[in-house]
């Protein structure tokens, strides 16, 4: 927004500066065209730059709202019968916000079903 801000003023003071020369001549008049002109195209890049950050804040935010209801569903296997190693299992995948809900016995291993929320910072909003 600061580059339109730039852009604006900058045209405005061009037109009061040749607006105040009295008489001017045709070459001047061609200057200050250009100087307009060129003025006017960085505020259009400046609004087209800003329309397009404007667009993927709100693709970024729709995202986020989206993650908010999604559950990320995970089976993992231990292939042993140790309770140790079952209990490390769990823990590693608790560190990474894997909660089980069911285990199932496989022959000699078990199945680990597993749920997480996505992951949103809108979650810590509230």
């Amino acid at each position: 927004m600061n580059g339109i801000h730039i852009a604006l003023v900058s045209l405005c003071l061009f037109i009061a500066a040749e607006g105040c020369g009295g008489s001017s001549s045709t070459q001047d008049d061609s200057r200050l065209d250009k100087q307009v002109m060129r003025a006017l195209d960085r505020a259009e890049k400046a609004l087209k730059s800003f329309r397009k950050r404007d667009k993927s804040l709100e693709s970024l935010a729709k995202n986020e709202v989206e993650k908010l209801f999604k559950i990320e569903y995970k089976v993992a296997e231990v292939r042993s019968q140790d309770i140790g190693d079952i209990n490390h299992a769990l823990a590693q995948l608790g560190a990474k916000r894997w909660n089980c809900f069911y285990v199932e016995r496989s022959g000699a291993s078990y199945r680990l079903f597993c749920k997480r929320k996505s992951r949103s910072y809108l979650r810590y909003l509230a």
